[in-house]
């Protein structure tokens, strides 16, 4: 067998198992860098939407505001009620769903 003087023949290596020093290792390691993980592998998406949400929310204002002005008032008012809570809810879901999680962590 050749070997070079750095080498340690496969046989002679022994392996070494990474054990968790505590019994709450792998759970507190899910609930923290896993939640971190998935959190900001969703931020671009999240963003994402929340920028479309004014745009759009416009547009369908500006069509509340069109119905309205040709005679369906109720249509008219109920489509620019509905974009109006729409862009609230996109812009705050966020913020709220960080809050829930921080409750859920101190629990």
């Amino acid at each position: 067998m050749l070997t070079s003087a750095g080498m340690v023949p496969l046989m002679l290596a022994i392996p070494s198992f990474a054990v968790a020093e505590e019994t709450g290792g792998v759970s507190s390691w899910a609930r923290g860098e896993m939640y971190e993980k998935v959190v900001h592998a969703f931020e671009p998406i999240v963003s994402l939407v929340q920028e479309f949400s004014y745009p759009i929310g416009l547009v369908v204002m500006l069509g509340g505001g069109l119905f309205v002005m040709i005679g369906n008032r109720d249509k008219g008012f109920s489509l620019i009620q509905q974009a109006r809570i729409g862009y609230i809810l996109v812009q705050s879901l966020p913020m709220l769903m960080d809050m829930l999680v921080e409750i859920a962590k101190s629990i």
